[in-house]
């Protein structure tokens, strides 16, 4: 499935992009496609293991995050998610393909910080990250 855009879901039928979910477009992102390299014998890279993918934001609000946050049963430290995010191929063009996923909770002390000054609780630093990415 092509995607226009950063989107997560419970289901690969209920994926929806970002914007259709009132959450902003993450400022960055990252796109690991498997979780270790190892030198082979002729001194080439190979790759093994599950990619992983960060969406980053400067500013989230509670609200924003909680709508992140609802992907995730209860206290559990994780959930499984699909998401489509922006991989690097090598084209112009930024391609976005659709995974399943591993999504880690959001939590204080990852970059993420509230800044004291807002009248609404908003955060610096929000990083979402998925691990475990098996293509749909």
């Amino acid at each position: 499935m092509e995607c226009q855009g950063f989107a997560i879901g419970a289901t690969e039928a209920g994926l929806l992009e970002l914007r259709y979910r009132s959450i902003p477009q993450p400022d960055r992102w990252t796109y690991v496609p498997f979780s270790r390299t190892e030198t082979a014998g002729d001194g080439t890279l190979r790759g093994f293991g599950f990619g992983a993918a960060t969406w980053e934001w400067d500013t989230l609000t509670q609200t924003h995050i909680n709508k992140l946050l609802n992907f995730i049963t209860g206290d559990e430290a994780s959930g499984n998610v699909y998401i489509a995010t922006a991989e690097d191929r090598g084209a112009r063009a930024q391609t976005f393909d659709t995974f399943s996923a591993i999504f880690s909770r959001i939590t204080d002390g990852q970059g993420k910080s509230l800044i004291p000054q807002t009248q609404k609780p908003v955060y610096s630093g929000v990083t979402a990250t998925f691990t475990h990415l098996v293509e749909a």
